[in-house]
């Protein structure tokens, strides 16, 4: 009998209470799944590929998949998705992220597309690699051309933006830089504002490492 490959599933339930997969991460590294209450229909399931994705390289502090789309979240606003899998500190796990607001965007709407890539924690920076590390505002540049997708992202500290006229002058708190596939559409290039919050229910902790 053919066995299903391993894969990170979340799970909501349907109109009538069964289990209906949400989100299906593709992943030959894991074989977990989470079951929520959240009201989910089958045509809004998401779906990513990470079967190429080095989620646990040695020496990396995290890794980051952005999967880009109008992704529709339960009392949230639609938009991009984050998951990060935390592999250094005391809070390894799997865990995901949504838009807390609309995106402020300059430049050529890059429309759907997935890029991954490690995340540099900056442990100097006074604050604590966790969960809520990559809860708040972030910012950064990203390109597309064809199936070519790239992407910068970076915090601060202070959990603020650095504007032009606004400099932000407290320490980085983290920066990465994540390629993938995009969309086949035309050259196109935007920075973007971001503001997102942890999806407290599926989250996927490890345990502690020591």
């Amino acid at each position: 009998m053919y066995a299903a490959p391993p894969d990170i599933t979340i799970y909501g339930k349907d109109e009538k209470g069964r289990a209906t997969p949400m989100v299906t991460v593709e992943t030959d590294q894991y074989d977990i799944k989470v079951y929520t209450d959240a009201k989910v229909k089958p045509r809004d399931a998401i779906s990513i590929d990470a079967t190429n994705i080095d989620l646990e390289p040695d020496g990396v502090d995290a890794v980051m998949v952005s999967a880009g789309g109008d992704f529709a979240f339960g009392g949230g606003t639609g938009g991009n998705m984050q998951m990060v899998v935390i592999n250094e500190g005391n809070d390894p796990g799997i865990f995901f992220y949504r838009p807390s607001q609309p995106n402020a965007n300059i430049g050529l709407n890059l429309g759907a597309g997935i890029v991954a890539g490690p995340i540099d924690f900056n442990e100097s920076s006074g604050k604590t690699l966790d969960r809520n590390t990559f809860a708040g505002k972030s910012q950064g540049l990203s390109a597309g051309a064809g199936l070519a997708a790239w992407a910068s992202t970076k915090a601060y500290s202070n959990n603020e933006w650095s504007t032009p006229g606004k400099e932000n002058s407290s320490p980085l708190l983290y920066t990465g830089d994540l390629v993938g596939l995009g969309t086949g559409g035309k050259v196109g290039v935007q920075y973007s504002f971001t503001q997102s919050a942890i999806i407290g229910e599926w989250s996927i902790p490890f345990n502690k490492k020591k």
